[in-house]
């Protein structure tokens, strides 16, 4: 088995090439406030905080109602593990594309005309400014003998648009592998972080690009990661990444060629081939 192997040199060569890619590939502040999303989790811990008594849950994801992308929220999260949290606040893009959050805590919450919810009693109020997109921890003030955390997490979903064209930047896979919608496994962990890529296995080769190719066509989309094919006979192909092959909420179109004839001669071999060159990775395939 041929193995071509980065380890952990892959994100860093990820992030180098996301720095450079060209500018017609960023996404804009108006493409950026049309995707945005906030997911919201709530955590039941030790009063340290170091150890988690409850899973996750009253999740909830928040979006702008409008092209804005401003979200405006207010909630009550009750449960029988905590005090009532009752929260109200606002996320928004702002022009230069960061992110702000205001998240308010009350003490109640009362019922108005027309069934809506009014917060009384304000505890506390935080302003956030989003970087390297990490989620931001809240901490409700009621609970003194045990640590209730309300996990927000910003993210741009790109499932209501086209998948992005990437053009020039690699595919960067770790410890990857390959199985198709009947269950079967075609490879197991590879690595590889290059701009052209194809896998022989024996079950056939798959040649994948976020660029176009000669004879490629575009055969799915990578997401998180994932990269999800479908062949010209049906089968669908999914290539799963141990790290992530894409930022989170981010979509991009995958051009492949799938050749059943281009097998490896064992059960479960695997030879990788790849290149950043399209002239060499064509003059490779032929071989």
């Amino acid at each position: 088995m041929k193995l071509v192997s980065f380890g952990p040199v892959a994100t860093l060569i990820f992030a180098a090439s996301v720095a450079s890619a060209a500018p017609r590939n960023e996404l804009s502040v108006g493409q950026l406030r049309e995707r945005f999303a906030v997911r919201s989790e709530v955590f039941v811990l030790d009063v340290e905080g170091k150890r988690l008594l409850v899973p996750a849950g009253e999740e909830r994801v928040y979006r702008a109602s409008d092209k804005t992308g401003i979200i405006d929220f207010g909630s009550g999260i009750g449960s029988d593990q905590h005090a009532p949290i009752y929260l109200e606040g606002t996320w928004r893009v702002l022009d230069d594309g960061s992110i702000e959050g205001v998240v308010a805590q009350f003490k109640e919450q009362k019922v108005v005309a027309g069934g809506r919810p009014r917060h009384e009693g304000l505890l506390k109020r935080e302003t956030f400014r989003v970087r390297d997109m990490a989620s931001v921890l809240w901490k409700s003030s009621l609970d003194t003998t045990k640590a209730v955390v309300v996990r927000f997490t910003p993210s741009f979903d790109a499932s209501d648009g086209d998948p992005l064209e990437l053009g020039t930047l690699p595919i960067a896979l770790s410890e990857a592998s390959i199985s198709d919608s009947k269950a079967q496994l075609w490879a197991d962990r590879f690595s590889n972080v290059s701009r052209f890529v194809a896998v022989t296995t024996h079950r056939g080769r798959l040649a994948m690009s976020f660029s176009p190719f000669k004879g490629a066509k575009a055969l799915g989309e990578a997401k998180g990661h994932r990269i999800e094919l479908t062949l010209e006979d049906g089968r669908r192909v999914s290539v799963q990444s141990e790290s992530p092959i894409l930022p989170s909420g981010l979509r991009a179109r995958v051009y492949g060629i799938y050749t059943a004839n281009k097998k490896t001669g064992g059960l479960n071999s695997t030879s990788v081939s790849s290149t950043n060159t399209e002239d060499r990775f064509l003059q490779k395939m032929a071989e």
